[in-house]
């Protein structure tokens, strides 16, 4: 018996192979595309998880009138917690700075043979950084990985690159600041932390470097160090938070009389909630942050998708089913019982699942590279495998195998022989037929829904990159200064690259568009108004080489020593124009401030710019002369030249640095527009998007109006012999499916607009949500409905009136 219905299942499937391939190619690529979606999802709520020990562990806030959510701590504050708070088992400091390092490696064999491997942040911790993250090590020992301040913990990629298949314990390697560093661990590549890394540090290689800043070791300046801790178990958060704001208050304003304590506070956020939720406004830019909207977003319309492969899976499987129902009268006259009739077609229903649910696992297998490609992420076959993937498949094929394969066997195995022999019963019900059409109309309203979001997507990415920005980045080169420990030079280099005819603007700064605009580490008062503000720390010429004009008062005069940051004068700034608004300035220029206890002078006011992306608000911001430079090199050349600005950067970083550098350009437009890479990945996702539904909706209506052409077939050729034309039999055919279309979408359009408006409006720059997005969709879908059913409805009307009465 077994065999015979594997033989039946066989020969239906291969009685109209266009039919089963439009089922199993809908499904598998609904299906697919659903698993790659889950992946992501996987691994985006995957961050910051260590098997349970993230719930003990809890990054330390500051919250004050001025500071709203400062992440960043002086050193004193972690021998603080670990000593005077009972509940912290254990305190990490960090320190983080986001630019390109580099680790120099001399083989034993070969002393004159170096590798040098570079990445792209510089990262120290405490000796207890792998007791608060546990992360897996594959060589040494977590707990005096980082007891030694010349140590260093390696990601195993970098340690690959490095020394291949050495074993790397023990290994020597030379940093970007010629310190020597012995390798104390190996650890597996992290790619789910909310902060970046490839290697760490002890953070007490930076003693010399805080030495030579005048910056004191384990006092309270400098805060520049995220600090963590793990909270003993069972411990009350909000109890540890007081303890922490009362003690912590209470020894700062012994070491700081001037401090105004007043609604100072300390929070505590756990480990779990920082990459979904714990973005504050005094963060720093390196943080990483997931975007829960985003996932929610794509998690829906992977549904949606999958929801629209279904029902084409429904659609078409319900009515083969139940064209079957003369096999199905017989095979009850013969002998065959309910159960047996059931377990035939709901048999046949879980085989064809099955099948694609192998066939999707091999497309994602294959897919996956270019996948990782197109979103920028790391994402490994292996995590299909989580629980949590496996549950959401397992939950997924059983729904679509009880709607599609035990409902209608069901249905169909209680009919009666004489019913079932008859005509084609329920195929032909009032009720079958809404059904069909319902289905038929949420399936392109899914369709329509997909082509409107992705049409508002792909619009205000194009709107976000095209807009005025108030500057120019056009022909600006960004370079990392790479030779921080001679910054006495930093002049001289500047004076001698000018002396290239192709470069018409040099300068530093700490800050460049699309990166590094962080939140400013003091606080000035105006008028007695204190506002949380961004700082630009530049030298003179950068106003003028990214071509913002200083719409009041005057800029700083390269070389006036008055205008420079250091020293103890009045301090003179400049403010953008929403600064001058938050302060409430109307007279700005020559306006006196302060910032602790030092005078500040208001000499000018520049125009709004958008150093960061168009997806924030430009924020309240004072510009100051900042004589350290930075280690950010901007240059602005003419057009076409740029071969010869890099042979002139090579020969001048020969003669004044005396090193051999081969500059690798970026440029500063492009890095710029790198902020809306995730803009950019997610249209592309939503044109695929747009595609697959529009294709699996086209295949689904081509399967429907195949079999309601053949089912209406004497009914066309009775039409014909009285009288009808062809354009009446397909105007009459596709009256039928344009209706469709257009009751999909009245339902569709409410919708789309409503999650368009629910997406876009957390922009604060962002397009009109104009009319033609929905008519254009509405539009596509319906000429996609007509091509579809045009070839079909043709033959139909074209066909002998004579074939089709002598039908049967």
């Amino acid at each position: 018996m077994f065999w015979n219905f594997i033989k039946i299942a066989w020969r239906h499937l291969t009685k109209n192979p266009v039919i089963t391939f439009i089922q199993i190619f809908g499904l598998t690529a609904g299906l697919t595309v659903f698993l790659l979606l889950s992946l992501w999802v996987n691994n985006q709520i995957s961050f910051d998880k260590f098997g349970g020990h993230e719930n003990r562990v809890c990054r330390v806030e500051f919250y004050s009138p001025e500071y709203s959510g400062w992440t960043e701590h002086a050193l004193a504050l972690g021998p603080i917690l670990q000593e005077q708070i009972p509940e912290v088992e254990k305190v990490v400091r960090l320190k983080f700075m986001n630019y390109q390092g580099k680790l120099i490696y001399a083989k034993e064999q070969n002393p004159d043979k170096l590798i040098e491997v570079t990445h792209n942040y510089a990262f120290w911790g405490d000796s207890t950084f792998f007791e608060v993250f546990p992360f897996e090590f594959i060589y040494g020992n977590p707990k005096t990985a980082l007891l030694e301040s010349h140590s260093i913990v390696l990601q195993e990629s970098v340690s690959k690159k490095l020394f291949n298949d050495e074993y790397p314990i023990g290994k020597q390697v030379t940093d970007h600041n010629n310190n020597v560093l012995t390798v104390t661990g190996i650890i597996k590549d992290v790619n789910n932390f909310h902060i970046p890394f490839q290697t760490i540090k002890p953070i007490s290689l930076l003693k010399q470097h805080y030495k030579n800043s005048n910056i004191e070791w384990d006092t309270w300046k400098g805060y520049f160090h995220p600090t963590y801790v793990l909270l003993k178990p069972n411990t009350d958060v909000s109890v540890v938070e007081s303890k922490i704001t009362s003690t912590v208050v209470e020894i700062m304003k012994r070491s700081l009389p001037q401090l105004d304590s007043n609604q100072m506070e300390y929070k505590l956020r756990p480990l779990k909630n920082i990459y979904f939720f714990g973005k504050t406004e005094k963060e720093f830019s390196y943080v990483l942050h997931g975007n829960i909207r985003l996932i929610t977003g794509l998690t829906f319309v992977a549904l949606l998708i999958l929801l629209l492969a279904g029902i084409n899976f429904i659609n078409l499987n319900t009515t083969r089913t139940f064209f079957r129902t003369k096999e199905t009268g017989i095979r009850k006259i013969a002998g065959s019982d309910r159960k047996h009739i059931f377990i035939q077609f709901t048999g046949e229903v879980a085989a064809i699942c099955l099948f694609v649910l192998a066939l999707s696992v091999a497309l994602v297998y294959i897919a996956l590279p270019y996948y990782n490609n197109l979103i920028g992420t790391q994402l490994f076959f292996r995590e299909l495998l989580s629980s949590y993937n496996l549950i959401t498949i397992a939950a997924c094929l059983l729904l679509l195998i009880i709607f599609t394969g035990i409902v209608p066997s069901w249905l169909l195995s209680a009919y009666s022989p004489a019913a079932v022999l008859r005509n084609l019963a329920l195929y032909t019900s009032k009720r079958g037929n809404f059904t069909r059409k319902a289905l038929l109309v949420l399936q392109y309203s899914i369709t329509i829904i997909v082509l409107s979001v992705t049409l508002l997507v792909v619009k205000q990415t194009h709107f976000m990159k095209n807009s005025d920005i108030g500057m120019n980045l056009s022909n600006v080169l960004r370079y990392e200064y790479p030779y921080l420990r001679q910054k006495e030079k930093m002049n001289t280099w500047i004076e001698r690259l000018l002396e290239c005819p192709s470069i018409t603007h040099v300068s530093y700064s700490m800050t460049v568009p699309g990166i590094n605009f962080e939140p400013g580490f003091v606080t000035y008062a105006f008028e007695g108004k204190t506002v949380e503000t961004y700082g630009i720390y530049c030298y003179p010429e950068l106003l003028d080489l990214l071509e913002i004009p200083v719409i009041e008062g005057r800029g700083f005069i390269p070389g006036n020593k008055a205008d420079e940051s250091t020293g103890d004068h009045t301090l003179r700034v400049i403010l953008n124009e929403a600064a001058v608004k938050a302060y409430g300035l109307k007279n700005p220029v020559g306006t006196m401030g302060t910032v602790n206890n030092r005078r500040v002078e208001i000499i000018g006011v520049a125009r709004d710019s958008h150093f960061s992306s168009l997806k924030l608000p430009i924020p309240p911001t004072i510009i100051t002369n900042w004589p350290e430079g930075g280690y950010n090199v901007l240059i602005r050349f003419i057009p076409g030249n740029i071969k010869d600005v890099k042979a002139h950067m090579t020969k001048i970083a020969k003669e004044v640095f005396n090193v051999d550098w081969e500059p690798k350009e970026i440029y500063l437009e492009d890095l710029y527009n790198s902020q809306y890479e995730s803009e950019e990945k997610l249209g592309e996702m939503f044109i695929w998007f747009s595609l697959l539904s529009v294709l699996i909706a086209a295949l689904g209506m081509y399967g429907i109006s195949a079999n309601a052409i053949h089912r209406r077939v004497r009914e066309i050729g009775l039409r014909k012999a009285n009288g009808a034309s062809v354009w009446d039999i397909m105007a009459l055919i596709q009256t039928y499916f344009g209706k469709i279309v257009i009751w999909s979408g009245i339902l569709a359009v409410p919708i789309a607009w409503f999650l368009a408006l629910r997406w876009i409006r957390d922009y604060p720059y962002r397009t009109n949500i104009s009319w033609w997005i929905f008519a254009g969709s509405l539009l596509l879908a319906i000429l996609v409905a007509i091509a579809t059913t045009s070839w079909k409805t043709w033959r139909a009307a074209n066909g002998n009136p004579v074939d089709a009465l002598r039908y049967e």
